[in-house]
């Protein structure tokens, strides 16, 4: 894709070795190479792969390619997340991938998050938002901080799209989730263009009135930290964001199609 913005453990689960669609690699494949040395949790399996392969080198850390390996991971039809209902199958692939992302932005930091822009999409970030408010503790964790690492104004209409999902608390990890997604859209917050500025101004108003005289101490604190990171743009700024259109390298989510937030989501 397009976008080069500034923002400066392998959490990998045990048993299944069932892959999605496209498992199978041909011989020199990068991509073939990640998901066998970096997916395959046997690790009699693994070490058989490698022998018969020849694998060397570094994928976690040492390859531009292996972050664009597993963005296309979450774009296979295996995956294909299109709601909170995570089948075993896709949610074990999705913790492993996800922890691998993870690893690699953790390590190599801010040039693995330019690289990772330069690869995601709208819908890789509907993938990870689904999982940062899924049921699996895990995944929300990998999903969460993935995000916060990569989120900025062309994707984040997506987890504000999700935290108007009027049925998002009442799901397993929903509250959990509503935090995480609030978080995530913390971090843009402070450097919001225009048009996001807006869009998350009528979101905290949807937020505030969700959680009025309920007992949510966590989610009205997330909500407080919210609203100062967007006020630092009034306060401290001399020249915002708030006041600029979008760049042009930042305009994909004119693209997105909301559903749930409907007019509260404007470009």
């Amino acid at each position: 894709m397009r976008r080069v913005a500034a923002l400066a453990l392998l959490a990998f689960a045990a048993g299944m070795t069932l892959a999605p669609a496209k498992a199978q690699a041909q011989s020199g494949d990068l991509c073939g190479d990640v998901r066998e040395q970096l997916l395959v949790s046997d690790p009699l399996q693994k070490e058989q792969m490698q022998q018969s392969r020849h694998l060397s080198g570094d994928l976690l850390f040492g390859s531009s390619g292996t972050l664009r390996c597993l963005i296309d991971m979450l774009r296979e039809p295996g995956i294909n997340v299109t709601s909170t209902d995570i089948d075993p199958i896709q949610g074990h692939w999705l913790l492993r991938i996800t922890g691998a992302i993870r690893s690699i932005l953790t390590t190599r930091g801010t040039s693995a998050i330019r690289e990772f822009r330069a690869a995601d999409d709208l819908a890789t970030t509907s993938v990870l938002a689904f999982a940062a408010r899924s049921a699996e503790a895990g995944l929300r964790v990998n999903a969460t901080l993935v995000l916060a690492d990569v989120i900025d104004d062309s994707t984040v209409c997506v987890p504000i799209d999700h935290l108007y999902d009027p049925s998002l608390a009442a799901t397993e990890g929903g509250t959990s989730g509503r935090i995480n997604l609030i978080g995530v859209i913390s971090v843009v917050a402070p450097w919001a263009y225009r048009p996001t500025y807006q869009n998350i101004e009528r979101l905290l108003e949807r937020l505030n009135a969700d959680v009025k005289g309920k007992d949510l101490a966590q989610t009205k604190e997330v909500i407080a930290n919210l609203q100062a990171r967007l006020d630092f743009q009034k306060k401290t700024q001399k020249a915002p964001n708030m006041n600029s259109d979008l760049p042009f390298d930042q305009q994909d989510c004119t693209l997105y199609r909301p559903m749930w937030a409907g007019l509260n989501l404007r470009y």
